[in-house]
């Protein structure tokens, strides 16, 4: 896996945590089952089926939120520790803050040449970890 690929999982792993997590909302709404709670006393199997359902699509987004939170810490870890403060600051920005190589480069009147620096370096601290660690 290169460097580019590497970074752009955050924003892959944040973007299927929106989409699980308006799953979940869009289950709730389509029940008469309120923040988890039976809103019937007399709830069907039907609604206690939907019930488990959305109790178990939470489980699944807590634990992806978890491995998110672990996955974003570690490469902002990553990110800070090359060489080069430009090149982190390059690098933050574009893949732990979503902006555009052209957002980034303009907001630190930076050229291209920095950005693909900046990924060099890092591709090149990080190399056998990426290759070691799928994500």
């Amino acid at each position: 896996m290169d460097a580019v690929r590497f970074l752009e999982l955050v924003q892959e792993k944040d973007i299927k945590i929106q989409e699980k997590a308006e799953k979940i909302e869009s289950m709730k709404s389509g029940s008469s089952v309120y923040y988890g709670f039976k809103t019937d006393t007399s709830i069907t199997n039907s609604m206690e089926d939907k019930l488990i359902k959305i109790v178990e699509q939470q489980d699944k987004l807590n634990i992806m939120l978890q491995e998110f939170v672990q996955y974003r810490s570690d490469v902002i870890k990553m990110i800070y520790s090359i060489d080069s403060f430009l090149g982190s600051e390059i690098l933050y920005k574009r893949f732990i803050d979503y902006l555009s190589i052209t957002e980034v480069l303009s907001d630190l009147k930076a050229n291209y040449s920095s950005y693909e620096a900046a990924i060099r370096q890092f591709e090149e601290k990080y190399k056998i970890y990426m290759h070691q660690n799928r994500y």
